[in-house]
């Protein structure tokens, strides 16, 4: 600890990250991680980035916008659980506009690093594009099924 903290000092990012993991582990306060965290996440640490996400979901309230600001900056940098979980943000509308194109897009990044859980959403965002497509068809959707109606022009190819 006394190495990651004068590295850390000395501008380490990864030993920033290391130190904001302090508290998980209980050589650290709660305090002193979420310092060491922040440094890092905002000298462009993905992991701690999606740890601040994670962090603003979760914990902090939660405040679903500053969530997913950070879970994009991480994204954008390949992180792939902040991928999923911005895929997430943009299905629910928390912190984000409510877009199934960009939860899909989201989605697709997560599952193409693994992301199995991703891959389901992604399958069955798929999947709920040909339902209301059938049932549009079918001339099953009418009156308060409009936003129903609207599903594949907003998601499906």
């Amino acid at each position: 600890t006394r190495r990651n903290y004068a590295n850390a000092k000395a501008g380490s990012v990864e030993d920033m990250f290391d130190l904001g993991c302090g508290s998980e582990y209980g050589w650290l306060s709660k305090e002193a991680s979420d310092f060491w965290t922040r440094r890092a996440a905002a000298l462009g640490h993905r992991d701690a980035q999606f740890n601040m996400g994670l962090e603003y979901h979760k914990y902090d309230g939660p405040n679903f916008p500053e969530a997913a600001r950070w879970y994009r900056r991480a994204a954008e940098q390949g992180e792939s659980k902040s991928q999923g979980n911005l895929g997430l943000a943009y299905i629910y509308g928390r912190g984000v506009k409510r877009d199934l194109r960009q939860a899909r897009a989201w989605f697709a990044l997560s599952a193409a690093q693994g992301d199995r859980h991703r891959l389901t959403c992604v399958l069955d965002l798929e999947d709920a594009c040909r339902t209301v497509l059938e049932a549009r068809r079918a001339g099953w959707l009418v009156g308060e099924r409009r936003e129903l109606q609207n599903l594949p022009r907003l998601l499906c190819r």
